[in-house]
């Protein structure tokens, strides 16, 4: 056990000797989770920019717009000024009011969170339109009946539900929370498989001959290989968790969950970098290699481009990688406060990941580590 212990910490070491590395695992994450937060992340914001035309029925309909709970709104004078901010970013969506026309435009950009306004402003057009019709009847004189018979009747209330599954509850997430999930997932599959290098580098350099000339066992040279690659994914990922925590303010869920997540992706990484190092002889390729099928393997699977924004077919390819599994379970537990119990299935499935993985990584590792020797 101590010769795998040594062999292991040596790979440590080496990582924290390479200034290069050092930059790679521990300071671009936290940029670059810095840079989509500040980007791209926070809660769905929601304003309307409002030109109400100068009426009566403009300002109430305005009014009744600034009353709905996490709506912001911002008066302007004209349609053009409403066109602009929303066609800017400035405004979620717009509203114009044409009072004499008898039409609501309701602006917004496609690509934008501004559809999902859509059902406030038709249910305060609703509102306004439902009290100016009843006022019509009953003459100006009875506001005040008009407004106590309003008030009686119940509002219908509109909640959302989660069914089989399906990633929602976006908008609880905080600015950073779900670029960091996808960063450590894709940083530590891609360092792990960049480092694949340091297994060829070592039989070149005759390292792994040395090794065996000792009295150490094949079986110790790829358990202390194994564990080395392990000790390093781990290193960064516990580095990107806490880090993230303490910098960023977020929200990992349940510890158990993410703990248990970790280990296991981690184990899966290790078994990634062991199966290409043993795998290919030259260390440049080797990383090259390692680093675009990273990259690659990881946006397939949500890790750049979030699963909740993916059609259905392509979730469906997606969950081929373990990073789609891993980033499910922490969604469940950060989301929506699921357990251990709750992501069975998600961290079964990265288990047979590593179980696959590291076996043909041994075996390939084996083959390579006894060609060296002879």
């Amino acid at each position: 056990m101590r010769a795998v212990l040594a062999i292991a910490t040596m790979n440590l070491r080496r990582l924290l000797r390479e200034r290069s590395s050092l930059f790679f695992v521990f300071i671009f994450p936290l940029a670059l989770i810095l840079l989509i937060g500040a980007t791209f992340g926070g809660g769905v914001e929601r304003s309307l920019t409002v030109a109400s035309g100068g009426t009566a029925l403009g300002e109430e309909l305005t009014a009744a717009l600034a009353d709905v709970e996490g709506v912001e709104v911002e008066r302007v004078d004209t349609a053009g000024e409403v066109a602009d901010a929303v066609a800017l970013g400035r405004a979620t969506a717009g509203v114009v009011v044409d009072a004499e026309a008898g039409q609501v435009r309701f602006l917004t950009r496609p690509s934008s969170t501004g559809p999902a306004l859509r059902s406030a402003v038709d249910a305060a057009v609703a509102r306004v339109s439902t009290r100016a019709a009843a006022m019509s009847l009953v003459g100006p004189g009875r506001t005040g009946l008009v407004d106590d018979v309003l008030a009686a009747v119940p509002a219908v209330a509109v909640t959302d539900a989660r069914i089989g599954g399906d990633p929602s509850g976006l908008d609880d997430l905080g600015r950073f929370d779900l670029g960091a999930a996808q960063q450590l997932f894709l940083f530590v599959f891609v360092t792990s498989l960049s480092g694949s290098a340091a297994l060829i580098l070592s039989r070149q350099l005759g390292l792994t001959r040395r090794m065996l000339a000792a009295p150490v066992t094949t079986a110790q040279v790829l358990a202390g290989e194994a564990l080395g690659r392990f000790a390093i994914a781990l290193v960064q990922g516990l580095y990107i968790i806490v880090g993230t925590a303490l910098l960023f303010d977020v929200a990992w869920g349940d510890p158990l969950v993410i703990g248990v997540v970790l280990i296991v992706f981690c184990a899966i990484s290790a078994g990634a970098a062991m199966l290409v190092g043993a795998s290919l002889r030259n260390d440049q390729q080797a990383s090259g290699i390692g680093v675009m099928a990273g990259l690659g393997i990881a946006a397939l699977g949500g890790s750049m481009i979030s699963l909740d924004f993916m059609t259905i077919g392509m979730r469906r390819v997606a969950h081929v990688t373990p990073h789609a599994w891993a980033l499910d379970a922490v969604a469940e537990s950060v989301r929506f406060g699921g357990g251990l119990g709750d992501v069975v299935v998600e961290i079964a499935v990265l288990l047979a990941f590593a179980v696959v993985l590291l076996t043909a990584a041994t075996w390939a590792l084996h083959r390579a580590t006894v060609r060296t020797a002879s």
